[in-house]
């Protein structure tokens, strides 16, 4: 039963090792294009090009429509394997196999088979794992693909061929990305994320946001995790021109399991999330993604134009369903402004009132002390313990004492 897995996946391994064509591909174990296979920590090189493992996983992904594979262990007909392509299980060994040929792993003559999988045109991902205490080696692969010049993929990994090669690209961990304060767990072991890192939530309502300039065809690609649930998450696109919201979009968008609502059995790395690139031009763009359903794994992000710190666009993050515009980054300027001008007017209209009435307070009191002058030119002097008439030069209000200001 074991040799029938074998012999399909030996066969896609086999072919992807023969060479690279347009429409083809081919490489053993050890020179494998990162972009297309993926290995956790269990896999080790040996000197002739094969990888070797006694329990782990790989993944291919690329546009491949026919998988070669070709294997080998000292034990091979006792090795427990399983595969699943885009999150469903598959049997490729359900046709008869057997032992194909022998290989040499590390000065070892093993068993090898020689097995393939034919899938439909489009991106694919193919995850297989494989146990055997004795050792298991892939020590060829093929890949072929019925459509376009390469095989590589279009839409799975940071250099997947349908996002423009100069398009920029965060981790998760980045500072330009924020998350809501529950739910999220960062995660720096993943052996098969972008970086190895991924921010984990599970938590309805827990959110993450980023924003990105506007300027120069703004579009941008969310990858993460595919959960083996189904999951929904709500995707909010807002553009902002001019101090005020020039843009905005909703819509749920399946982050886990199957568009027809089932789980999946199996999860799927570095998967398209969420896109859009067709964005008009505006000042800068915020990227919601809140959710609703399963669970979400963010990977990486990638822009076009370029990414903009929350304090750099002038922003505040409201998660979705929040009495104030459900995620939106609002420009604070438009707020502040009235009320800043509102302050400097009151300051102008109180320091007007005390200069003039300053003056007034000067007019008034010079009128009276003109009051008490006489004809003979003597001031009338009045002091707080008596009142009497004292002859003395006409002053000037600025030659007065200190005394006789105060109780003029």
């Amino acid at each position: 039963m074991h040799l029938q897995s074998w012999s399909l996946l030996a066969t896609t391994l086999a072919y992807l090792t023969a060479g690279t064509s347009a429409a083809g591909l081919a490489f053993n174990g050890a020179n494998a294009p990162s972009q297309v296979l993926l290995l956790d920590d269990s896999w080790e090189k040996t000197a002739d090009g094969s990888i070797t493992t006694k329990k782990g996983e790989l993944i291919v992904m690329g546009n491949i429509t026919e998988y070669f594979l070709t294997w080998a262990s000292s034990a091979l007909a006792t090795t427990s394997y399983g595969f699943t392509m885009d999150g469903h299980g598959i049997n490729p060994f359900r046709d008869t196999g057997s032992i194909t040929g022998t290989a040499n792993v590390n000065g070892a003559t093993w068993d090898s088979l020689q097995t393939g999988i034919r899938e439909t045109q489009g991106d694919h991902q193919l995850k297989v794992w494989v146990a055997n205490p004795a050792g298991v080696a892939f020590t060829a692969f093929k890949f072929m693909s019925s459509e376009g010049d390469t095989v590589f993929p279009s839409i799975y990994g940071r250099q997947a061929t349908a996002v423009p090669s100069d398009a920029l690209t965060i981790d998760s961990g980045s500072p330009f990305i924020s998350f809501s304060p529950e739910g999220w767990k960062q995660i720096s072991d993943c052996a098969f994320c972008d970086q190895r890192t991924l921010a984990n939530s599970s938590t309805i309502g827990s959110w993450v946001q980023f924003t990105i300039s506007g300027k120069s065809n703004p579009a941008f690609w969310v990858y993460g995790v595919k959960a083996e649930r189904h999951s929904l998450a709500n995707l909010r696109v807002t553009g902002y021109k001019g101090g005020s919201m020039a843009y905005d979009s909703m819509q749920d968008v399946v982050v886990g399991g199957f568009d027809n609502g089932e789980g999946s059995e199996g999860l799927v790395y570095q998967a398209r999330l969420a896109s859009h690139e067709r964005l008009n031009e505006a000042d800068y763009y915020t990227i919601n993604m809140t959710l609703n359903k399963g669970a979400l794994g963010i990977d990486f992000i990638r822009t076009t134009t370029e990414f903009i710190t929350p304090n750099a666009a002038a922003t505040t993050a409201t998660p979705i369903g929040s009495p104030s515009s459900q995620n939106e980054r609002i420009s604070i300027l438009p707020i502040l402004l009235p009320t800043l001008l509102g302050v400097g007017l009151v300051a102008l209209l109180v320091t007007g009132w005390c200069v003039w009435g300053s003056r007034f307070s000067a007019a008034a009191k010079k009128r009276r002390e003109q009051a008490h002058v006489g004809t003979n030119g003597m001031v009338q002097v009045r002091h707080s313990t008596s009142s009497s008439t004292v002859a003395s030069s006409p002053l000037d209000e600025k030659q007065k004492l200190p005394e006789e200001r105060s109780n003029v």
